[in-house]
């Protein structure tokens, strides 16, 4: 029970994890574990079984149905795993850990960019400085178009102690894909001043980035950009294209 209640304050956003509060929710999370491993091996009529079950011995517990919606998503039932999750919220609207992950269903599975906004902004509202959730809105605003909002949310995720390497790592790909996508989308707007500036910054960002916190994935990320230059280098904006040339050697 101890190491559950651990999981609670440390990992709440690890979807393996399991918050309890009692010795009877803490033997159901042991099955709820079981359900989501055979989800994961294909399993599903196991899965469901022990999810039917769990809901018998423990109808209030909101990790059943949270483990539901994994696992009805897991197998496409996308209605099932939307039901799902406002159950466990109904349950218990206190977890802000079910508003982030309710947030990313409704994003990924039924492309609600306004829904998964709204949940997590009652998740950022109890958790207000979770990287996670910081994270997560960031990305939001990318798939948004608005950048200005974007920048806001890293910003605050800079501004929190990095706990890992990879915290750190994630922050600085994710402000190097803000720049990126500015400028991606701003060239093909025609706005290419907007467009420049965002290269202008993402040059920035990079020179002040450790080569430590730069991984495969933040080279693939900024690795998209090379088309916006050349569109740059193509249009009246650019008179000299030295900053368009650093940022290309930097990248090679």
């Amino acid at each position: 029970l101890q190491e559950e209640r651990n999981a609670k304050s440390s990992h709440r956003y690890d979807r393996k994890s399991y918050t309890v509060r009692s010795k009877t929710e803490a033997l159901a999370a042991g099955f709820l574990r079981k359900a989501y491993s055979r989800a994961r091996q294909g399993h599903s009529e196991e899965a469901n079984e022990i999810i039917e079950e769990c809901k018998v011995t423990s109808p209030d517990y909101f990790e059943v149905f949270r483990t539901e919606a994994f696992i009805a998503y897991e197998f496409g039932d996308v209605s099932r795993a939307s039901s799902a999750y406002e159950t466990a919220i109904e349950l218990d609207n206190g977890q802000p850990q079910l508003y982030y992950w309710y947030s990313g269903f409704l994003q990924r599975a039924l492309v609600d960019f306004d829904g998964s906004q709204e949940q997590l902004k009652k998740a950022l509202e109890l958790d207000p400085e979770r990287p996670e959730v910081l994270r997560e809105f960031a990305r939001l605003k990318f798939f948004q178009y608005d950048f200005e909002e974007a920048q806001i949310f890293i910003n605050r995720l800079k501004g929190l102690e990095f706990k890992s390497l990879k915290d750190e790592t994630i922050a600085a790909d994710l402000e190097a894909q803000l720049y990126a996508r500015q400028a991606d989308h701003s060239a093909k707007q025609g706005d290419y001043r907007t467009s420049l500036a965002a290269v202008g910054k993402l040059f920035d960002h990079l020179n002040c980035t450790d080569d430590v916190v730069i991984d495969r994935s933040f080279v693939e990320h900024i690795m998209k950009v090379i088309p916006v230059l050349d569109a740059l280098r193509n249009s009246k904006v650019v008179i000299n294209d030295q900053e368009i040339l650093l940022l290309e050697n930097k990248i090679d």
